[in-house]
C-alpha cells in the first residue's frame, strides 16, 4: 500500500516520512498500555495531572530526533502518551530541512493532495496556517484532528518558540489546538473528508472528488480492523 501512496504523494511534489517511537520491551509495553488505559476511564484526571509534571521535561529538552531514509526516529517510547512529544519533534526536523508546507496524517489514510493544494492556494502563506480535518467538541471547542493537519514552517516555528506553554499532559492534536488559541492563530483550512469502517462504506467514493482525505478506521481492538484490506480498495476505486 505504503510504496504505492508514496509513489501518488511524489508525483504531487510531496515526501512521504514516517514517524516512529522507541521500541519497547514486552514488559514495557504492558506496563506502559495499563498506564494509558486511564485516559478512557473515570480515573483521567489522575493521569493527566501526572503527566502535567511527569511530561513537562519535554517544555526544555527536544528528545533525540534522527533520520534514516524516509524514517525518521524519536527518542520517545512508542506510546499515546508521549505522541505531542513524538510529533513536535518530527514538525521541528521536517521545519529544520527547509520544507514549507507539512500535511501530517495516520497511516490508515489516503490523501489527495490535488484538493489540499487548491485549498492552500486560497489562503495567505505570509502568515500562520493551522487547519485540515476538523473536530468540534460539546463545548464548543474547534481544532485540527491529528488525522489530519495541515501546517505551514511559520506555524511550526511558531510552535517551537512556545514550547513552554505546551499541555503534555494532553492528546498531541488537542493541546496544539489550545495552543493556537491562546497564540490568536486561527483555522485557516477547513477540509472535506471520509471515514469508510467497512466494505459498504467504499460506496461513498463514487463521484466524490473534492476529498481530501480518506480515512480507513475499521475499529477499536487491533484483531478486528481491517484497515489495509479497505486502503487497497479505496486505491482500486480512486484509480490512484
Amino acid at each position: 500500500i505504503y510504496p504505492k501512496l508514496v509513489a501518488h504523494y511524489s508525483k504531487r511534489g510531496y515526501e512521504t516520512f514516517f514517524v516512529y517511537g522507541r521500541k519497547q520491551s514486552t514488559s514495557e509495553y504492558k506496563v506502559r498500555r495499563n498506564l494509558e488505559q486511564l485516559r478512557w476511564n473515570r480515573f483521567h484526571m489522575i493521569l493527566r495531572l501526572y503527566d502535567l509534571f511527569a511530561l513537562a521535561i519535554y517544555k526544555w529538552k527536544r528528545p533525540k530526533c534522527s533520520l534514516s531514509e524516509q524514517n525518521i526516529f524519536v527518542d520517545v517510547p512508542e506510546d499515546i502518551r508521549h505522541l505531542s512529544t513524538k510529533i513536535l519533534s518530527a514538525l521541528s526536523l521536517l521545519d529544520e530541512m527547509g520544507y514549507d508546507i507539512i500535511v501530517r496524517t495516520t497511516v490508515s489514510s489516503i490523501l489527495n493532495l490535488e484538493v489540499i493544494d487548491r485549498y492552500l492556494q486560497n489562503v495567505k502563506l505570509d502568515r500562520e496556517i493551522y487547519g485540515g480535518r476538523i473536530n468540534q467538541q460539546a463545548d464548543g471547542f474547534t481544532y485540527a484532528s491529528g488525522s489530519l493537519t495541515v501546517f505551514n514552517s511559520k506555524c511550526v516555528t511558531l510552535l517551537k518558540r512556545n514550547i513552554r506553554k505546551f499541555d503534555f499532559s494532553l492528546v498531541d492534536d488537542v493541546s496544539i489546538g489550545k495552543l493556537m488559541i491562546k497564540l490568536g492563530v486561527t483555522l485557516s483550512i477547513r477540509l472535506n473528508t471520509l471515514d469508510i469502517a467497512n466494505n459498504a462504506g467504499l460506496t461513498q467514493l463514487s463521484g466524490k472528488r473534492d476529498l481530501a482525505q480518506i480515512r480507513c478506521k475499521s475499529g477499536v481492538r487491533a484483531e478486528d480492523r481491517i484497515d489495509s484490506a479497505l486502503m487497497m480498495a479505496a486505491i482500486e476505486i480512486l484509480d490512484l
